[in-house]
């Protein structure tokens, strides 16, 4: 616990206080203007294309920021957005944003509480601010803070900085920050009831992501400013076992966390899709698979990424963004159809399987040249989907094989 104090009025301007509840800093300092920029940046996100409204998900997600937080749940505003990677960021005003990969791949609402903590600790211990002074005194950022005035009097050079800080660029948090908010991340998920466990787990779920492939995208929360992932996922271990000796009394909340965001996953899914890293995509499916929830859904999703990697010309390999506009037949990858193919018919055994399965599979057989197959396929999803979007166009699929 850090001690507060009225960091807006300190001598010493670097004193790193704690942030007081409802506090903003004071119109003068250089704090001020790095806020004037980020509640700018914050008012184009609530009208950015890739924001997600639905009142059941974002009230969800909002909600366990807001009991996290505590004291400072006015201070922060959650935007739920649309993004295939591991992630949720924190601007020194208080806005986070939460991805939609980093919803993918938590498992329950102890894994998310885990990130959104240590968001929170980012906040609370004025990290965008630390960053900024740190980078003034180890480069020559200075000269820019001494030219121009901005609104109130501050720099003007300070919008510039300010950017780059919220964009996640230069400006990023370093480790030691990193770990600091990692600490509180895992207090407050323990003092809220949370199993303190399954921040550890969350880091280790993506730890092998990263091992499928040697490496991980860089929207993701795994970059040079962050501690080792071994280190981390120790660290986090031992801080719970600390804090949670009988963690039969915590809760995970997995049932919640699937009854909200089950209902996205395929739409989250999709979007992974389209970042084309076929090893860790896979990988991904895998660990969801184990996690034993919908497995239809994802054998379905795994038919799709070795479909659409068979659409793919071979000289591009297996990671990379895929191309989903080639139709060329020469550039088919005949063993990823059959692949998928198979995959299918294993998702049709499980539970609940989703008619769009059998549209798949007539694409897939139409693409093979198996136009029987094709158009019973197409034939059967037309006959399950409840007035599907596309029911014209497969219509007119079944025309052109007939």
């Amino acid at each position: 616990k850090h001690k507060e104090v009225d960091w807006e009025t300190s001598a010493d301007p670097y004193a790193y206080q704690d942030i007081r509840p409802g506090a903003r800093p004071a119109a003068t300092t250089d704090e001020a203007g790095l806020w004037m920029q980020l509640d700018s940046i914050e008012r184009k996100l609530t009208t950015a294309g890739n924001r997600i409204t639905d009142p059941t998900l974002t009230e969800y997600i909002g909600g366990i920021v807001c009991k996290l937080a505590g004291p400072y749940c006015k201070d922060i505003r959650t935007y739920v957005v649309r993004a295939p990677h591991f992630n949720a960021t924190m601007m020194g005003n208080g806005t986070m944003q939460v991805w939609s990969g980093l919803l993918l791949r938590c498992r329950n609402e102890a894994q998310l509480a885990s990130v959104l903590g240590h968001e929170i600790g980012h906040y609370i211990r004025r990290h965008s601010i630390q960053g900024f002074h740190d980078q003034v005194a180890k480069t020559d950022f200075l000269i820019f803070l001494q030219i121009g005035m901005a609104v109130s009097g501050v720099p003007s050079g300070v919008a510039d900085i300010a950017e780059l800080i919220a964009t996640g660029g230069h400006f990023a948090f370093g480790r030691d920050h990193e770990r600091e908010a990692d600490l509180i991340g895992i207090t407050l998920m323990s003092q809220y009831g949370y199993d303190a466990r399954e921040a550890a787990n969350t880091w280790a779920q993506l730890q092998r992501e990263m091992n499928a492939d040697g490496h991980f995208s860089s929207g993701s929360l795994f970059n040079a400013t962050h501690p080792p992932q071994e280190e981390r996922e120790a660290t986090l271990k031992r801080v719970a076992e600390k804090l949670q000796p009988a963690p039969e009394t915590a809760t995970k909340n997995r049932k919640q966390y699937l009854k909200i965001v089950g209902p996205w996953r395929a739409s989250f899914l999709r979007d992974e899709l389209r970042v084309g890293n076929f090893k860790t995509t896979t990988e991904l499916l895998k660990m969801l698979y184990e996690d034993g929830h919908e497995k239809s859904e994802i054998l379905f999703f795994q038919g799709e990424l070795y479909r659409l990697r068979g659409k793919t010309p071979k000289s591009k390999g297996e990671a990379g963004l895929l191309s989903f506009q080639n139709d060329d037949e020469k550039d088919a990858n005949q063993n990823d159809f059959e692949a998928a193919l198979a995959l299918y018919e294993k998702a049709l055994k499980e539970a609940n399987p989703s008619p769009v399965i059998y549209r798949s599979i007539g694409l897939t057989q139409q693409r093979l040249g198996n136009l029987a197959e094709a158009k019973r396929a197409f034939a059967k999803y037309l006959s399950l989907a409840n007035d599907p979007k596309d029911r014209q166009i497969i219509k007119f699929m079944l025309d052109k094989i007939s």
